[in-house]
């Protein structure tokens, strides 16, 4: 292959901070002639190509081959988007990196790394919320959720659902016999779980932690209410398909496994009483009222355990299945 390895990044209306992250990939502690960077500009209407003819960093590491721009002419989703990139890619590695995240200089080196020390794996690098964000005690909470800042995970055999589409890579080759990213997913969530599904419980590959491979998340329009709804819309439209494509999902994701219709048929005995005490704890006023409160205390005021924001995210989660269309 011409490249040890090819960056993939999605872009979409993320124009200041998708700076940022070029700033970062382009100035790795790897050689340059090495790998190569896709961006995938997946129908931005922010102004966002300028970056690639006006902006120094980004012209001069287009015109040096280093860096290659596609603009796609209206949005398609995360799936389409990162398709695109693979398609282009020719690297030996494939690294994915979302546009809001912000590399570290050895970010391309310890993925590669990785890849050299194992054979049949993938991998999911090591992210981090910006200190802008961990302003906020909901970020705090889903900061402590991220797979770098759980104790409780084999970090060189992770489970499947924690996917490594905005910091991870795979093999070219891997990836290509999987069929890449299921375009089926146009709404939020779902494309990331669902490929590393097929790629680590049906292809057999190890899903590894990079603890090296640093990204800063700064998202601009990360926020706990954004959080919520997103919740809803992958619970709505994401896990439905999901489900219909991969029927044994159901069997090995426990977060949908326990938040899914009670279905006494087809449910484990042991998840029944916790499926019900579940329904019960995300039904009824207190909830409301606890979500209310959560708002109010979002920046000060009286701390809030992580376990209500769980509850919270578990409620709107249930709102999305009772969203679903029935099915055809």
């Amino acid at each position: 292959m011409p490249f040890d390895a090819t960056v993939v990044i999605p872009a979409y209306n993320i124009k200041e901070v998708l700076k940022r992250t070029l700033r970062g990939i382009l100035d790795q502690d790897y050689p340059k002639e090495k790998y190569e960077v896709i961006v995938i500009d997946d129908g931005s209407a922010d102004g966002t190509e300028e970056l690639f003819s006006t902006w120094m960093p980004a012209s001069e590491a287009v015109s040096s081959g280093l860096l290659k721009y596609i603009k796609l002419p209206e949005n398609r989703g995360r799936a389409a988007a990162r398709n695109e990139g693979i398609r282009r890619a020719e690297g030996e590695v494939i690294i994915f990196l979302d546009g809001d995240n912000v590399p570290c200089r050895r970010f391309v080196a310890e993925h590669l790394l990785a890849h050299r020390r194992w054979s049949g794996i993938v991998t999911v690098g090591n992210v981090k919320l910006s200190g802008e964000l961990l302003k906020s005690r909901f970020a705090r909470f889903w900061n402590r959720r991220y797979v770098g800042n759980r104790r409780d995970l084999d970090l060189e055999d992770l489970p499947f659902y924690f996917p490594g589409t905005g910091n991870g890579s795979v093999r070219r080759e891997d990836l290509l016999e999987a069929g890449g990213f299921d375009e089926d997913f146009r709404e939020y969530g779902g494309e990331d779980e669902e490929l590393w599904y097929r790629l680590c419980v049906l292809k057999g590959l190890r899903n590894v932690f990079v603890r090296g491979a640093v990204s800063v998340h700064a998202d601009p329009g990360f926020s706990y209410r954004r959080s919520l709804e997103r919740m809803r819309t992958y619970s709505r439209c994401s896990v439905p398909l999901l489900l219909r494509k991969h029927p044994g999902y159901l069997r090995t994701g426990i977060f949908i496994r326990l938040l899914e219709p009670l279905d006494v048929r087809k449910d484990r005995l042991s998840d029944v009483p916790r499926k019900l005490l579940l329904a019960l704890a995300t039904s009824g006023p207190w909830i409301g009222w606890m979500e209310r409160a959560t708002f109010r205390w979002e920046f000060g005021g009286v701390p809030v355990p992580g376990f209500i924001y769980g509850l919270v995210l578990c409620r709107y989660y249930r709102m999305g299945v009772g969203e679903r269309e029935p099915l055809a």
